[in-house]
């Protein structure tokens, strides 16, 4: 596959997407996902270039550790960069989010490994709370955006 589509909503009013539904007067684009085959690599260009991440807990990084069988070099190298990881027993899925643009919407960088299908989604409460604490960047959308 080369394109995933994922239509969601929280039935939450106190979510960022709600939130932003509600200010905005309607559904937009939450957030776009784009893969990659060497996530620690393209984050490196990427922050070269300027663009922010969400800061993740280290508690995170410490509960993977607890919680998985993982190489603790591994989690050490996702914890400096800020990636998040899952896996399946097919594979292995890591992903990373940028800061919010205007608010509005946020990337997310992807690298699956082997036959994970799934998107991650026991790391959406990580996710929240550190967006929840991270300022969006004050950058415009980019064009064509929302």
């Amino acid at each position: 596959r080369n394109v995933r589509l994922v239509l969601n909503v929280s039935l939450s009013q106190r979510t960022r997407t709600a939130r932003m539904v509600s200010a905005i007067g309607g559904g937009s684009v939450h957030h776009i996902a784009l893969g990659c085959a060497d996530i620690f690599e393209t984050v490196a260009k990427l922050r070269e270039s300027g663009v922010d991440f969400v800061p993740i807990s280290p508690n995170y990084y410490d509960d993977l550790l607890a919680r998985l069988e993982i190489d603790p070099g591994l989690v050490e190298r996702m914890r400096s960069m800020g990636i998040l990881y899952d896996r399946s027993q097919g594979g292995e899925y890591f992903h990373i989010y940028s800061n919010s643009f205007a608010d509005l919407f946020f990337f997310e960088i992807v690298q699956r490994a082997g036959s994970y299908d799934a998107y991650g989604a026991l790391n959406a409460p990580a996710r929240m709370a550190s967006q929840a604490q991270a300022p969006a960047t004050g950058k415009p959308a980019p064009s064509g955006a929302g």
